[in-house]
């Protein structure tokens, strides 16, 4: 049984860690890929701020035309009751989070529409939206019978983590739709693109990209005050999520089982280290008692210490909560966790560091000092992928674009499928390509993390040969499948939309048909996380029972959410 004691492991995943990082690419590699796939096309042309009136003018004109589904009227009956709290928990987003094109209009940025569309693209990481999401009962965070927070739908940490940039893993990066998933120790040696535990489909960034195009689209069509500006906003949303799709990482749990070979190693030579000496393991004090409630706001206010490297500062029972109390010596699955962020990292670091002083160097007309690699990969971003953009066509044909009526085909949605579909069978090699070149202490739990000051540079052990060369053509095809799929989607959004005046009888009754498929989606994810969230709430029961016995059941959950 030992054999599979490192797949067991797994079930942590690698996107636990609290220094995993889930943004797809650097703020401003994913900028660039508006320049790569449309250059200088919208040059000058500007777009009207809308005034915080015209959000909420925006929230119900969606919701009149929403209310039209009796299950949608039953969860919000009036409009009042369809705030922006609500319109964030409809769209799967932290209701505590300040969210661009929401609840906030930056007025200090430029209106041109380049400018609009870029700081859409990347707003989806600098606003937070998708973290910390938790299940609340009015502003207080539901807590499991251990004092554990419950999350808002149990997949975010399937396929992510409860807190920090983890958690908004699920909403920015998918496995492969198709193909049998499994959980077992064969599926993580031979087809990696394939293990998820549980044995399900993972991650939600095809239906992310998918909202955000809906709502770019009825923003457009409405014609209200300041609706230009929203749909661009709303449409650089969307490439946001097709852009992190690009990137191979972002397409898989484990990438490789080398990294977890590699824990299983550091971790046998640690025990045979300690074999005569006095466990260090951690224990909480037998004084500690978990939290009996949490506020959405003491889980602000801890994060915001967290992520500044201050939680030492953050109440014990809080940091208990949130599962960031300390843990002493790491388990092999922790371990596992620290190698492959490590080189999650690395990867990412080593790619955008040198392809954004290529892009200086060009712009500054010193074109001699980048190398082949890296020019590469920009002339195949700028010319795009022409075979993936035939299999996307084909995705379009097959989904029912051009059979359907206007507005019932999520065209997004089927892009970002096809884009993990040649994404995640690259995630292992190229991986792969980053460990052979990384510094031995990386794969033995040491950590690189840029945030602590790290050059990428000084961490790997070559800047040329074939494993960097295979690094940065990953990399090319991953541009060049990005900008296509980003001029493919303008070109279908363009047909879905043009040839309409705003707000005339013709555009509201798209609109109709558009927010019809919307709330079928939205309403049917708020059903299943509810399933998922009740599912993991009887298990945590049962595990509190099972330690605690029957009688003592009474001080755990039920005790929790009726907040005694």
């Amino acid at each position: 049984m030992k054999r599979f004691a490192l797949v067991a492991a797994l079930a942590g995943t690698i996107v636990l860690a609290v220094h995993y990082r889930a943004s797809g690419y650097a703020v401003e590699v994913h900028k660039d890929f508006y320049d790569h796939a449309y250059g200088d096309r919208h040059d000058g042309q500007a777009a009207d701020l809308p005034a915080p009136s015209d959000l909420e003018a925006f929230r119900l004109f969606v919701y009149e035309r929403a209310t039209r589904h009796a299950s949608f009227k039953a969860r919000w009956p009036n409009p009042a009751d369809f705030d922006t709290t609500a319109f964030k928990e409809f769209l799967a987003l932290n209701p505590a989070q300040r969210v661009v094109g929401i609840d906030h209009v930056p007025a200090d940025r430029p209106t041109d529409v380049r400018t609009v569309i870029r700081e859409g693209s990347v707003d989806p990481d600098n606003d937070h939206r998708n973290q910390d999401r938790m299940f609340l009962h009015g502003d207080r965070v539901q807590l499991d019978p251990f004092g554990r927070a419950v999350p808002y739908d149990p997949r975010t940490v399937w396929f992510g983590g409860l807190t920090g940039t983890p958690s908004q893993f699920d909403a920015h990066g998918a496995m492969l739709r198709e193909g049998k998933k499994g959980a077992g120790f064969w599926t993580a040696l031979t087809k990696p693109h394939q293990f998820a535990r549980p044995a399900t489909v993972l991650g939600s960034a095809p239906e992310f990209s998918e909202t955000y195009s809906s709502l770019a689209m009825i923003a457009k069509l409405w014609g209200g005050q300041g609706s230009e500006w929203l749909a661009l906003e709303f449409s650089g949303n969307c490439m946001h999520g097709l852009e992190d799709l690009g990137n191979q990482i972002h397409c898989t749990l484990i990438g490789t089982p080398r990294f977890f070979i590699d824990a299983k190693l550091v971790q046998w030579k640690t025990k045979l280290k300690r074999l005569f000496k006095r466990s260090d393991r951690f224990e909480l004090d037998p004084s500690f008692a978990p939290p009996q409630e949490l506020s959405a706001q003491q889980v602000a206010d801890a994060m915001a210490l967290i992520k500044t490297g201050r939680s030492d500062e953050v109440d014990p029972q809080i940091l208990y909560a949130l599962g960031k109390e300390p843990r002493g010596v790491p388990s092999d699955t922790e371990l596992g966790i620290l190698i492959i962020g490590n080189h999650h990292r690395l990867l990412e670091d080593f790619v955008q560091d040198q392809y954004l002083a290529a892009r200086e160097q060009m712009r500054a007309g010193d074109d001699a000092q980048i190398s082949p690699e890296i020019r590469g990969v920009i002339e195949r971003a700028r010319r795009g992928d022409s075979a993936f953009e035939a299999r996307c066509r084909k995705a379009l044909a097959d989904g029912g674009f051009s059979q359907l009526s206007a507005g019932e085909t999520p065209f997004a949605q089927l892009l970002a499928e096809v884009m993990i579909e040649h994404s995640a069978p690259e995630a292992k090699p190229i991986y792969e390509a980053i460990r052979k070149i990384s510094k031995k202490g990386l794969k033995k739990g040491e950590t690189y993390d840029k945030k602590l000051g790290h050059d990428p540079l000084d961490f790997v052990t070559k800047r040329e040969g074939k494993h960097v060369e295979q690094i940065w053509d990953y990399t090319g095809r991953a541009f060049a499948r990005v900008t296509t799929v980003l001029r493919l989607w303008d070109e279908t959004f363009q047909a879905e939309t043009a040839g309409i005046a705003p707000g005339s009888p013709e555009a509201l009754e798209r609109i109709q048909t558009i927010v019809d498929r919307l709330v079928g989606e939205r309403l049917a994810y708020l059903d299943e996380a509810q399933a998922r969230r009740d599912a993991y709430l009887a298990e945590k029961q049962a595990e509190w029972e099972a330690e605690h016995g029957p009688a003592s059941a009474a001080t755990g959950l039920v005790d929790r959410v009726g907040g005694e």
